[in-house]
């Protein structure tokens, strides 16, 4: 399948397309430049966008080579998300809470995602994102219940915890 990498520093974000129909396209790259302290607003910003047909996606401490070999991992288990600090403990960890998080965030409408995305990558409230999509506040709530977002802040907070852990350990 066509695959697509962003290196920032010493963060990998690669992926790839789940069907070899997806042509790549550079524009569904990340538009946020990821960090090493916090990669994933710019990974969920590729995973919620609702015009992507379906990807694979690593984030990975280290090099490109690094990064094809977490995708192949991920290919092998039909993982949507991966992430590798390099540090066997946390690793252990973010294999268990990132595979969750993809599956979660695939599972998500495109209407869904959009209001996900408001929340998870831009932090605004419900009543925000109804304002800005021009919805009702109560229609934001049912689909922010049905998808749960909640749920997947919640685990992407325990992910950035790990992320984080597994870094300071690593260096």
């Amino acid at each position: 399948p066509g695959s697509l990498r962003r290196v920032e520093g010493r963060v990998t974000i690669a992926g790839e397309f789940l069907r070899r129909t997806d042509a790549p396209d550079d524009a569904r790259l990340l538009h946020r430049r990821p960090g090493l302290d916090d990669p994933f607003p710019a990974a969920l910003e590729a995973l919620l966008d609702p015009a992507s047909p379906p990807m694979r996606w690593a984030v990975v401490r280290g090099a490109e080579a690094d990064a094809r070999l977490a995708l192949e991992l991920a290919r092998r288990r039909r993982d949507r998300l991966i992430v590798v600090t390099g540090q066997p403990d946390a690793d252990a960890l973010l294999a268990d809470l990132a595979p969750v998080l993809g599956t979660l965030l695939a599972d998500m409408t495109p209407a869904q995602r959009r209001i996900a995305r408001a929340i998870l990558v831009d932090g605004r409230r419900q009543s925000e994102v109804a304002d800005a999509l021009g919805i009702s506040r109560p229609s934001v709530s049912v689909a922010h219940a049905r998808a749960h977002v909640r749920e997947a802040a919640l685990l992407l907070r325990a992910i950035r915890a790990t992320w984080a852990a597994g870094l300071a350990l690593r260096d």
